[in-house]
Order: C-alpha cells, then structure tokens, then sequence
C-alpha cells in the first residue's frame, strides 16, 4: 500500500523512470507488454482508447508509421474491414428483403464473412470490389459489389439455397437458375469469338 501511495504522489518521477527503463530494454519491454495485454484485454482497450483520445495527433502519426512499415499488414486489416462492413451491409440488406417477400430467413453474419473471405464471385470467378465509394457507378450499382443470390428462387434464405455472387451475375440470374445463365454465357462467348467486338 505503501508503494502505490508513493507512486501516486511521485507519477511524473514514476513515469520518467519506466520510460528510461524501456529505453535501455526494448525489446523485454515489448515482450512483457504483450504479455500484460494478452492478459488485460479490456483494461489495455480502455487504456488505448483513453491515450487516443488525449492524443489524437500523436496517435494519427503512429498509426501513419505503423502503415508505411507493415504495409501489408495494413491491406489485411482494410480488406478484413471492408469483409466485416460488406457482410453487415448484405445481412441486412437480405434480412428487410426477406421480411418484405415473407420468406424464411437464417444467414448469419459468419457465414457471409466465411464466403466472403474467397474474395471471388462463386459462379464467375470474378474479384470482388468492396471499395464502397466504387458503388456509385453504373447508375448506383457496382456490377463486382457482392450479392447474395438465392440458387432456387422459389426457395428461401438458407445457407444450402444460397451463395455470394457479383451483382451483374445475380441481375442477370434473375428468377432463372446457373444453367441457363451459363448456357447463355458460352453462347455469348461463342458467338463474339466468331465476330469479335470492335
């Protein structure tokens, strides 16, 4: 008791002297740490999210640092945010659609993450664009932005009667089903590979 009385009297000494101690020990300082974190996950949440707060320039360029040295790391954790919003934008969106046609509705938020998580559209191979500012173009609809497509459409929205398509896959799907979409695709391949466009 004694001790954390005299840390509290003396912070700013305190604080000089674990700064000048993780200045000699970098490297053991960051291992214990992520150790203590690992261990206080809330407690260092609220405790980063205080020092944010008090700090916003400082924390604006240590977050810029941080991505200019881990720039791959920082393409992971935006194309892990756009999946998360992408997915939370398509369950809703699927959810009110459900509700308005009165049909059965079970998705859940992990299985379109899970689909997502390909990257690619599951009839055409296509990448998908989940850059969200890209889904103004085309009269307001992004043809690569991900769709949730029921695979029978007399049927309802469950994970065995559902897959993550483009949206110009499921425009063009409409009410039919992937054989006759792909029927008309090899066609239409067929047909141009003749008399290519100009």
């Amino acid at each position: 008791m004694a001790t954390r009385e005299w840390r509290a009297k003396n912070k700013e000494h305190t604080n000089a002297k674990q700064r000048e101690w993780r200045a000699k020990n970098p490297e053991y300082s960051k291992i214990k740490q992520r150790e203590w974190r690992a261990k206080n996950p809330e407690r260092a949440k609220a405790l980063q999210q205080r020092w944010v707060a008090k700090n916003p320039e400082r924390a604006k360029a240590k977050e810029q640092r941080y991505h200019i040295k881990h720039p791959e790391r920082r393409k992971q954790i935006q194309q892990k945010w756009r999946n998360k919003s992408t997915a939370v934008y398509l369950l809703g969106f699927c959810r009110a659609r459900a509700k308005k046609q009165k049909r059965n509705f079970s998705l859940t938020l992990s299985w379109i993450e899970k689909k997502l998580a390909s990257g690619i559209c599951a009839q055409t191979g296509v990448p998908f664009d989940l850059i969200q500012g890209n889904y103004d173009i085309l009269g307001g609809r992004n043809p690569w932005f991900p769709s949730i497509d029921r695979i029978d459409s007399c049927l309802d929205y469950h994970e065995s009667n559902c897959q993550i398509v483009c949206a110009m896959y499921n425009f063009a799907k409409q009410t039919w089903n992937d054989a006759e979409v792909l029927i008309m695709a090899r066609t239409m391949v067929s047909y141009h590979d003749k008399d290519p466009l100009e």
